[in-house]
């Protein structure tokens, strides 16, 4: 066998020292190592700088191996482009693609240090070392004053290759861990559901990890976040190394504090696939109080960036209807989502109201066992609570369906400080109703219906101003406001003729649609329209070329915060809209349905305004006229991706104000106007938008429309507008 002499050095080709796709190499058994060999470790390096193709390069033989190191490209940094045992039969054949395994190494993404494609092994002439076990393993960490790199046995080799390469940045290496060392398919981490994130949590790579050494159950431990995770590491089993046993999104951090030297964190993780309340109990190794102020620091940190600029630790006054949607309400309150409020530090004061019945006083006294205070109602009781609310609340949220934040808005709209009212106090939805149009519309369809993730919005969501209409009996005057649409014709018929049908869910309305689906005759209905902006094609192109509106109630600007409820009066409503006034428009066809929208989505089935977004400043209006009850049945199907709004004979406009009046005697069950599920009078009524009037929470920012509408939208304006025909 050979000896790292100058005559196995000499040996080197110019086909050895570039990546093998390059070159030429002779393929003879003899001449190759078994498998592709890797780049090993070697305390005692003899090197030699030369000249390859008249670039600098460095060849170094150790007591059992040999290696080329060469520049990249336009690098200035020496990597190996040869490595090998001094055996000679070894030598002739090895590329730079042998030298480390491409899905293993995290380097520096500079360019001028990386090589293109993912980055190798780059070479230090002063490598500092350190010989450890990795899960019983030989391993070695080795940092020089720019590299640090972490070398691994490979399978069932006995090769020491690097398994993580980065710059010696301090916030880059002092947290890394077991598992940001392997590739993420050979990580085995702790599968209790309580502990998971979706899917198998994987330990991810952050620039800036802050990490608190701890014990859990005495045993070491360690806790650590970034801007986008939070982590918690434990040993498993009997290994001594630590892996992740809890990760999840830093939003979801309730409350982290220091009490007693231990830290407590409360947070939400998945379990069983649903979001659920987790405590994490830790205790400070060295009680000296410099670890003590550092826990302390480190916990206030983990608050910040959970929080960011949201104010923690709010103060709610929650409503609770224990008749809305199937009766669930308390139930999940009390169980579910009163500990997640009681975990974030949240102030609450809970009342059980009803916007429908009195309710029962054996019921109450059952309730009893659920809320705080529970006082024997009655409809309209949210309302009365909204009109008297102090205004040292943060929001008031219902746990209900739509009808309870309706009636808290009308509230609101009674006071005498109704615009400090509404600037002030957020009102936010937790879905426990049938329809839960409000939580759809600022949660998303995939999370609206839950309850948890709902109150995470609640404690963690920004504020959001959105638009409300109001409607006018133009006989009485009388006004009530609305947040979400107000129907006449079919839609109006389909929600209030299944009020019966509450305990299916959903389901109703699907119920009531196949009713009306058999007489589909037009309603005696005039509506007329101010300024319509009507061309479906422009405000399809509008809404995807122009961002989300950012806005301010201007209805409401300029005007004394104690201004009496005149402030929300209707600016167009003295204006006459007979033939003549250019300002109002007639439509002039047989009509279905109205419906006048101010979210894109009225049910999880129903995105009917999908181009709607938060403060825009329209009622977005849909007149259908009469349709075959096949185009009708496809509608269902297309009603949740917003897909009728191509339909030519769904006539969709923006306007800022409205009038619908029935022209003719109706038949019972047809006489219904309704606005947010509730039903108005038969009677003329003006409707008329109210900019950026209401304050809600999000944590999105906007009202959520599926991509996928998009998409088509995209397709179906460009370059021209294409109806869409069943």
């Amino acid at each position: 066998m050979a000896t790292t002499i100058a005559d196995q050095v000499a040996s080197l080709s110019h086909e050895d020292l570039v990546p093998q796709e390059l070159v030429q190499v002779d393929s003879a058994p003899t001449q190759t190592a078994p498998g592709p060999p890797r780049t090993r470790f070697a305390s005692a390096w003899s090197t030699m700088p030369v000249l390859v193709d008249g670039i600098a390069a460095m060849p170094r033989p150790p007591t059992d191996a040999v290696e080329v190191l060469r520049k990249w490209q336009d690098s200035s940094i020496l990597r190996p482009a040869l490595s090998t045992t001094t055996i000679a039969n070894q030598v002739a054949s090895l590329s730079h693609e042998d030298l480390v395994p491409q899905e293993l190494v995290q380097v520096d993404s500079a360019p001028t240090q990386t090589a293109p494609g993912p980055p190798r092994t780059r070479f230090a002439s002063a490598w500092s070392t350190m010989p450890v076990l990795v899960d019983g393993i030989a391993a070695m960490p080795r940092p020089p004053t720019d590299v640090v790199e972490v070398l691994r046995k490979w399978q069932d080799s006995s090769i020491l290759r690097p398994a993580l390469s980065t710059t010696t940045i301090a916030d880059q290496v002092a947290s890394l861990s077991h598992e940001d060392l392997v590739p993420q398919e050979l990580v085995q981490v702790d599968s209790a559901p309580t502990q998971t994130a979706p899917g198998p949590p994987r330990t991810r790579f952050a620039s800036a990890w802050s990490t608190m050494p701890v014990l859990i159950d005495g045993i070491a431990a360690m806790l650590r976040f970034s801007t986008d995770v939070v982590e918690v590491l434990r040993k498993r089993q009997d290994s001594s190394i630590l892996r992740p046993a809890l990760s999840t999104h830093v939003n979801h951090v309730l409350n982290a504090e220091v009490k007693d030297r231990e830290i407590s964190i409360s947070l939400l993780a998945l379990k069983s696939g649903k979001l659920s309340l987790v405590h994490v109990e830790a205790e400070i190794p060295d009680p000296e109080a410099a670890q003590v102020k550092q826990a302390t620091e480190w916990a206030a940190g983990l608050m910040q960036a959970a929080y960011v600029d949201v104010q923690p630790r709010r103060t709610f006054k929650i409503l609770v209807n224990p008749m809305s949607g199937k009766g669930q309400a308390p139930k999940i309150f009390d169980k579910q989502l009163r500990p997640i409020f009681e975990a974030a530090r949240c102030s609450i004061d809970v009342t059980c109201v009803s916007n429908r019945l009195r309710l029962d006083p054996d019921l109450c006294k059952l309730l009893n066992d659920f809320l705080l205070s529970v006082d024997t109602t009655h409809s309209g009781h949210g309302k009365e609570i909204a009109a008297t609310l102090p205004l040292t609340y943060d929001a008031i949220i219902t746990i209900s369906g739509d009808g309870l934040p309706y009636e808290v808005i009308n509230g609101f709209a009674e006071r005498k400080d109704a615009r400090l009212a509404f600037q002030k106090v957020s009102v936010v939805p937790i879905p426990g109703g049938s329809a839960n149009a409000f939580s759809i519309n600022i949660l998303g369809v995939k999370d609206a219906f839950e309850p948890v993730y709902a109150t995470l919005n609640a404690i963690k969501g920004k504020p959001m101003q959105l638009d409300l209409a109001s409607v006018t009996m133009m006989n009485t005057r009388q006004t009530v406001y609305g947040f979400l649409s107000v129907a006449a014709g079919l839609m109006a018929e389909l929600d209030i003729g299944t009020e019966n049908m509450r305990w299916i869910g959903e389901t109703r309305f699907i119920i009531g649609f196949l009713r009306g689906f058999f007489n589909l005759a037009p309603r005696n209905l005039r509506v007329t329209i101010r300024k319509p902006e009507g061309d479906k094609a422009q405000v399809a192109r509008s809404f995807l070329n122009n961002p989300p509106p950012n806005c301010t109630p201007a209805s409401l600007t300029g005007a004394d915060e104690h201004a009496p409820v005149d402030i929300l009066r209707p600016s167009f409503i003295d204006e006459d809209d007979a033939e003549g006034n250019q300002d109002w428009v007639t439509f002039d066809k047989g009509i279905s349905y109205v419906y006048a929208g101010l979210m894109p989505y009225v049910a999880r089935e129903l995105m009917e305004f999908p181009v709607k977004q938060a403060c825009d400043g329209f009622i977005h209006l849909v007149l259908q006229e009469p349709e075959t009850r096949s185009t009708m049945l496809k509608g269902i199907s297309r009603g949740p991706r917003g897909e009728t709004f191509f339909l030519e004979s769904h006539h969709y406009m923006k306007t800022r104000a409205l009038r619908v009046t029935p022209v003719a005697p109706t038949i019972k069950g047809r006489d219904i106007f309704a606005v947010d599920g509730e039903r108005i009078p038969y009677e003329s009524f003006h409707m008329e938008v109210h900019t950026g009037l209401l304050r809600t929470f999000s944590m999105h920012g906007e009202l959520l429309i599926p991509d996928s509408f998009k998409e088509v939208a995209k397709k179906r304006t460009s370059p021209e507008w294409v109806p869409l025909k069943y």
